[in-house]
């Protein structure tokens, strides 16, 4: 009887702490990433690209930008251009290491600017709701309705293409589908009891919405996010090919692919080694993300 008495846990041992129950998610989560192919696969694929754009100055033989007219439309398999150069001479290996740089800087900080705007004002429709829920969800279904192609015109044709107007407008273009699914993440979560608790425990409402309601969906958004960034890079690429996005002298496999379009004929590379690293870049980010799905998402939870 004295046993009973005792005020160990059941079990034996201490109570998990925060640090504890911390380590064994990382660990739950490592096992997940272990027995699934496409998490391992799309990770290593993502890691790769990050890597490069990090590393490209380092790893890069030549200057990007570096003309030599003497060695134009040189075919890949040379020992000083590995895969060859362009109409002007410069190397493309280079061009495709510093190309990775625009594709993650635009992809992230795009998913970044787009996501967080959307998450709060989603936060916000799906909180408070009634009239405030009713114009956000109108301004979204708006916002949605406007062809993309027509709204990046207007934004370019005022601000005039960059780097910068590039972010924002893939950015601001995607708030809306972080603010519907925050929305409807933010009406379910608000109805569970431990949102009641902390009303009743005197919190106020931008306290609950931040700390209690917001936490609880960021799964779904994490989700989105790495979804959008693939959506984005792709996004990215056109408009730089179509001369909407980052000008030259600035690198991007967008540009590479729009100056090699006319030499598919006679030297192919210029137009497929770019292809190739934006297929491999979106389909690491889409492998990782369908991963990323599977283990955030509950409602997929067995």
């Amino acid at each position: 009887m004295d046993d009973l008495t005792t005020d160990e846990p059941i079990g034996g041992g201490p109570p998990p702490t925060k640090r504890g129950q911390a380590t064994e998610r990382t660990r739950r989560l490592f096992r997940q990433w272990r027995s699934s192919p496409v998490g391992m696969v799309g990770s290593v694929m993502v890691i790769t690209v990050v890597l490069v754009a990090l590393l490209a100055p380092a790893l890069a033989p030549h200057d990007p930008t570096q003309h030599h007219r003497d060695m134009r439309f040189l075919p890949p398999g040379t020992a000083r251009f590995p895969l060859g150069t362009d109409q002007l001479g410069r190397d493309l290996l280079s061009r495709l290491l510093y190309g990775a740089r625009i594709s993650v800087l635009v992809g992230v900080s795009a998913a970044l600017v787009g996501g967080s705007a959307g998450a709060i004002i989603g936060l916000a429709a799906g909180f408070y709701g009634g009239t405030l829920d009713a114009l956000i969800s109108r301004a979204i279904d708006t916002f949605l309705s406007i062809p993309f192609i027509i709204l990046v015109l207007a934004v370019v044709g005022i601000l005039g293409p960059s780097l910068l107007t590039l972010i924002l407008v893939l950015g601001l273009t995607g708030w809306a589908s972080y603010a519907r699914v925050a929305r409807g993440e933010t009406m379910s979560v608000r109805e569970r009891e431990f949102v009641s608790a902390a009303y009743a425990l005197g919190g106020s409402g931008i306290r609950i919405s931040l700390r209690h309601i917001l936490p609880n969906t960021m799964a779904s958004l994490i989700v989105l996010a790495t979804l959008d960034v693939a959506a984005t890079i792709l996004a990215e690429s056109g408009l730089s090919f179509l001369g909407l996005g980052v000008q030259p002298p600035t690198v991007t496999w967008g540009l590479m692919i729009a100056d090699g379009k006319d030499y598919i004929a006679t030297a192919w590379w210029l137009a497929l080694f770019p292809g190739l690293a934006i297929s491999f870049t979106v389909l690491g980010v889409i492998f990782l993300g369908d991963w990323l799905r599977d283990v955030l998402d509950p409602k997929l939870k067995v």
